[in-house]
């Protein structure tokens, strides 16, 4: 099972591509992956990604 989404956070930012995977319907373990120019700072925190506007 895979779920692929490029937007993060309460306000839907956009980090180019992530994925989750998980290694079975039953279980708690998988991966997460993410690649792209905004990644970086998504593993600062949300604060960093959000526009000014809406801090």
């Amino acid at each position: 099972m895979v779920a692929r989404d490029q937007m993060v956070g309460p306000w839907q930012v956009p980090v180019a591509n992530c994925a989750v995977t998980t290694a079975s319907l039953d279980s708690y373990y998988g991966e997460a992956m993410a690649l792209g120019e905004r990644s970086p700072v998504a593993l600062l925190g949300l604060r960093g990604l959000c526009p000014s506007g809406r801090r």
